[in-house]
């Protein structure tokens, strides 16, 4: 991993049900949720949102955090504007089906 990564697994039960990618850059105190993902059979349940939280918590030093997702998947905007996150204001068309949407917190 690149300097300043940290990967995490989200564990239930003593299963690994998803994991999560950040980077944090300690010169302008700012993370980046680079990676998320949550296993099919146990999404809808609070996991990704539990467990950014916690993240958050624990990387106490950072003052703003950035991520990026697929427009077009309403489930991911949704759970990070419930956590706080709000659009940029900017958007990558990748093709005619997938427009990234930036978001900070």
């Amino acid at each position: 991993m690149r300097a300043g990564t940290t990967g995490y697994l989200f564990v239930l039960d003593g299963t690994a049900v998803g994991a999560v990618r950040i980077n944090i850059d300690d010169a302008d105190k700012s993370g980046r949720v680079s990676a998320l993902g949550v296993l099919p059979q146990y999404q809808g349940r609070g996991i990704a949102q539990e467990a950014l939280l916690e993240i958050e918590r624990m990387h106490h030093e950072v003052e703003r955090w950035f991520l990026d997702t697929i427009q077009e998947e309403a489930g991911n905007c949704h759970l990070y504007e419930k956590i706080g996150y709000k659009k940029s204001g900017r958007t990558e068309v990748i093709n005619e089906r997938m427009t990234l949407v930036f978001y900070e917190k």
